[in-house]
């Protein structure tokens, strides 16, 4: 049986026809199956592990939040969230993500 699908041995006896057939069905049902999965995994949307949907949210739940250590803007987090459990990252580690919650 080829990668394809379709069967290249064709038997006269209908016991080994029945065989293959089957064979050929299972084959078909595998196939089918990777492919869902393999498409379902690559159209998923990743949810976001994080319930927080605000900084100040994020402080009142003790979530860790990341922020880029490079910027003025930082600063004024800090000092407005002095609570929150705050880890400055590289700007190149957030992926262009200013802010990201952890």
């Amino acid at each position: 049986m080829a990668a394809v699908g379709h069967v290249m041995f064709e038997p006269i006896r209908q016991g080994k026809q029945i065989l293959v057939l089957s064979l050929a069905f299972w084959s078909l049902i595998v196939m089918a199956t990777y492919t869902a999965n393999l498409v379902s995994f690559l159209i998923s949307k990743r949810q976001p592990i994080c319930p927080a949907t605000s900084i100040a949210e994020a402080e009142r739940l003790a979530v860790l939040i990341c922020i880029p250590g490079s910027y003025s803007l930082t600063i004024k987090i800090k000092e407005k969230y002095s609570k929150a459990n705050l880890v400055e990252v590289e700007a190149a580690d957030l992926n262009t993500n200013w802010l990201v919650m952890a």
